[in-house]
């Protein structure tokens, strides 16, 4: 989890993307673990 923290960190101060953008990498990110990986409890740190 903390490579995928790291990751919207760099999203947001280096790439500088909108507001938006890292609303949807968050949902997919999401949707990656809960859905396709089975893994409902592997995003509990991130908002929903």
């Amino acid at each position: 989890m903390d490579d995928i923290r790291s990751y919207q960190l760099y999203l947001v101060e280096q790439r500088q993307l909108s507001p938006a953008s890292i609303n949807t990498f968050v949902t997919a990110v999401q949707f990656l673990y809960t859905v396709t990986l089975e893994m409902p409890g592997a995003t509990s740190g991130s908002p929903e």
